[in-house]
């Protein structure tokens, strides 16, 4: 595992691990990570997908992916999922879709354990063509982060990018450096002062002035309703042509971004 294979195309430092070998992790593929700097970070998307850490190192480990392919990836990429995390209905973890492919918020639910617990996915659209959208899925033990505290790996962050706050999930903190992972599979790096983290449980009131992620800018919204027990909130913004109603996680939503 030499230098050249812990390169980025971010600007951001090499960093440690904290997973150890046989844990859970969510990386994206070797290739994208390579695809990124021949073309540039802007011209790459990626998705983390979920694997198993074979050998940690000291800016690069070795993970095998779920189709059992073995590569090297920069740890700087690479999420950690500890072993032996427990969450309870109202809890929101930090997985990969169970049922699918790809990383996912979600929140728990009633039906499962507490190593196994039952969730409503958050990073996906009630109208996900897949349908898991609007039902539980089950989350196998060890493959699952519960999230406490705002800015940690999983959360959300509004970021200024282009004269604009965009929507991103942390995915690496390090050196007042932060990673994060936007829409249509976008990874950018941040200093952390251009970034506000969202908190993951906000309480909004009906017709309270919200701010919600629209293709990943944050937008001025009129909160229509709450539906916590499915972490989502659902409001009104007005474009060019009509007014239009979104239902997004509640932990993408801020009442103020500064």
């Amino acid at each position: 595992m030499g230098a050249g294979d812990a390169k980025i195309p971010f600007e951001f430092p090499e960093v440690r691990t904290p997973a150890l070998q046989g844990d859970y992790v969510l990386a994206p593929p070797r290739a994208w990570i390579d695809a990124g700097l021949e073309k540039g970070a802007d011209k790459q998307t990626y998705i983390y997908y979920g694997g198993w850490m074979q050998r940690p190192g000291a800016a690069v480990s070795e993970v095998e992916t779920l189709a059992k392919n073995v590569s090297l990836i920069p740890n700087a990429l690479i999420i950690a999922i500890p072993r032996g995390q427990a969450a309870v209905p109202g809890e929101v973890v930090l997985t990969s879709w169970a049922s699918g492919t790809g990383m996912q918020r979600a929140l728990v639910v009633d039906g499962g354990t507490k190593e196994s617990p039952s969730v409503r996915y958050l990073d996906m659209s009630l109208d996900n063509p897949s349908g898991w959208g609007k039902r539980a899925d089950t989350l196998a033990p060890n493959t699952f982060k519960k999230l406490s505290t705002p800015g940690e790996v999983g959360t959300t962050a509004a970021c200024k990018d282009g004269g604009h706050r965009m929507r991103y999930i942390v995915t690496a903190r390090q050196g007042g450096r932060l990673l994060g992972y936007g829409f249509a599979g976008k990874i950018a790096a941040f200093a952390e002062a251009d970034c506000v983290f969202l908190p993951l449980k906000p309480r909004f009131e009906e017709d309270a002035v919200v701010f919600v992620p629209v293709v990943g800018r944050y937008t001025k919204a009129k909160v229509l309703r709450v539906e916590a027990h499915l972490g989502r909130v659902w409001a009104r913004y007005k474009t060019d042509q009509d007014d239009q109603v979104i239902a997004v996680a509640l932990l993408d939503a801020a009442g103020e971004l500064e």
